[in-house]
Parts: structure tokens; sequence; C-alpha cells
């Protein structure tokens, strides 16, 4: 499989010695890598991401980051299969694993033995969508998300995807945005955030925008490193 070449994106010196040591082997695909989970850290190493078959993405340190991650790396490659490198599936919460399923084309549990692993990326490598992920009560929500179907494969970008909008619209209200501030960060109108925030507060199962800020709050759609912005 050397002729089989993967993009390791990870924050975590952890993980960049793990998934070395596992493809050392002489069937095991050559590692480029590492570049950091930040769309700079993708835009700056461009060349390595032409090249490569396949991206793994490590999901562990930031959720968030990392499915917004694996939409710019199907932004940049429709056609390249985007691997998320899952550490404690029980520690996403059933939106992230959903969102998760829309914006990846296979999952590794890294808790699964390293021949399990191996066997996973001699698969992905043949072609085949992998998703080898511990549950538990969660495998259900997961099973919904990649029931509602892949991601166009064509030139488009992802960004344009109702999966990402609702992303990045949840993480705006946690954020504190009113739909106003909404609409120009993401240049849609009011009324569609309002359309949005609606259907978000259905799915979820609060009933106002308040509720679901709070909800997001909790489950690690908040970054208080970056600014909110927006208009005041």
């Amino acid at each position: 499989m050397r002729d089989f070449s993967v993009l390791l994106v990870t924050d975590r010196p952890a993980i960049n010695a793990f998934i070395r040591a596992l493809c050392s082997t002489s069937d095991g695909p050559d590692v480029v890598g590492p570049i950091p989970v930040s769309a700079r850290g993708l835009a700056s190493r461009q060349d390595e991401l032409t090249k490569v078959a396949a991206a793994m993405v490590d999901v562990g340190s930031d959720p968030v980051a990392a499915i917004e991650m694996c939409q710019e790396v199907r932004g940049h490659r429709p056609d390249m299969p985007t691997i998320a490198l899952v550490c404690c599936p029980h520690a996403l919460t059933s939106w992230q694993l959903q969102t998760l399923a829309s914006s990846c084309d296979s999952a590794l549990d890294l808790h699964g033995t390293e021949d399990e692993l191996r066997r996973a990326l001699r698969s992905v490598a043949r072609g085949h969508a992998v998703f080898h992920l511990d549950l538990g009560r969660d495998g259900w929500s997961f099973r919904d998300g990649i029931a509602s179907g892949p991601r166009p494969r064509s030139g488009a970008r992802p960004g344009r995807g109702a999966a990402e909008t609702e992303t990045k619209v949840i993480d705006l209200i946690a954020r504190g945005m009113s739909d106003r501030e909404m609409a120009h960060q993401l240049h849609l109108s009011p009324h569609t955030i309002g359309h949005y925030v609606d259907r978000l507060c259905s799915r979820i199962g609060v009933k106002n925008r308040v509720a679901l800020a709070a909800w997001a709050g909790r489950h690690g759609y908040y970054h208080p490193q970056q600014p909110a912005g927006g208009i005041v």
C-alpha cells in the first residue's frame, strides 16, 4: 500500500506518533504531515494536499474544528476520501456525530486494535467507506446521519450545503448573535436564518433560540478565543 499516501491533520503529537507507527509496516500507507486542524494550516500546505490519496483528520481535541476541517478538505479535493480519527466516540454529541457523518467518507475509532485499524485503512485504499466506531446508544443517531446521504461529489464547495450552514448557525447562536448578525456573517437573509433556527430547535428538541443557545454552549459550539464579530 506504499503507493497510497495520506495527509495527517492533527494538533496532537501522540496521535501523530500513533498513526506513523500504525502505518510503518511494509503494506502501510505513506503518512504526510501532520498539519494543524485549521483552515489556515490547510491553506499553507496546498502542495501536499494535491499529492495525497486521502486525508485523516483528528477529531479528538476539537470536534467542531475537525468537522469544519473535513469540510474544507472536501472543498479543495471533492473526490478524495476523508477519514475522521475518533479517540472517544462517546464524548461526541449526537449532533456532532450526525454532522461528522455528512462531512467525511470514513471514521475510525482509535481504540480499536492495530490490526483492525490497518484492515480499515486497506479498505479505504481500495475505495471503500469504513465506519469503525463503538457508539453505544448513539449508534442510531450516527446511522441516521449516514442514511441522510453523502455529500455531492462535485466541484461545489461544501460550505454551500445545509449541513455546514446549520453547524455555523448553531455556533453563532452560542456566541449570542442575532438573526440579523448571523445573516450578515453567513451572507444569507434574516428570513432564511430564522428558518434554520426553527429547524434546529425542532430537530434538537428545544423550545426557542435561548434554549438552543444554551444547548449549543453545553455541547462545545462556543470558542471563546474567537471574536464573535457581526453587526452591532
